[in-house]
């Protein structure tokens, strides 16, 4: 993808045009599975999505890692059903605290290093995206929404949707766990 079309899709979410934008899917039905596509038989009620987001300045081995870490089940440890249906890279273009400092990668430069990430993660489900929301619950939130809007311009017929409710899960390492724990990003604290 060209570094125009990232540039395009970063002036729709800053100029406030769209909250969450898709730069990269594996293949047209994401975040559903390939093989499932439009097949109710095979679509999850329960969409699980492992979500990682990272400043990505630059991605490094341990961003792979958290973004290839597997699903975490202690009613069924072992069982495939409990594997993330999709993976998301995001990108806030808009963050609590860090800012873009002169030698920093830019938001375009970074987008073009998670695509090449995506590509490095062996689930082969992975999607990258941007979001103009700084905080966890508005990112939830604001995903969520997305998704369910995007799941359904993927049905064709109804039922609209068969995915009944969607399950996100942010993968984090320590240094956002530390941010998240914060008290000073809480107005009621």
């Amino acid at each position: 993808m060209s570094s125009q079309i990232f540039e395009a899709q970063l002036r729709e979410i800053q100029h406030g045009r769209s909250q969450v934008a898709l730069i990269h899917t594996p293949h047209t039905s994401w975040p559903l599975q390939p093989k499932s596509g439009l097949n109710l038989a095979m679509t999850p009620s329960t969409l699980r999505i492992s979500v990682l987001d990272s400043s990505f300045n630059p991605p490094t081995r341990a961003h792979l890692a958290l973004a290839s870490l597997p699903h975490y089940s202690q009613s069924a440890p072992s069982d495939s059903s409990s594997e993330y249906d999709a993976r998301l890279l995001l990108l806030s273009v808009r963050n609590a605290d860090k800012h873009l400092k002169l030698g920093d990668a830019t938001h375009v430069q970074r987008m073009e290093m998670m695509l090449l990430l995506a590509h490095d993660i062996r689930d082969n489900n992975t999607a990258v995206a941007i979001i103009d929301e700084p905080t966890f619950v508005g990112k939830s939130t604001a995903l969520i929404a997305f998704l369910r809007s995007h799941l359904l311009q993927l049905s064709l017929s109804p039922p609209a949707s068969v995915v009944s409710s969607i399950e996100l899960s942010f993968v984090q390492g320590f240094d956002t766990l530390e941010r998240l724990l914060s008290p000073r990003y809480y107005d009621s604290v």
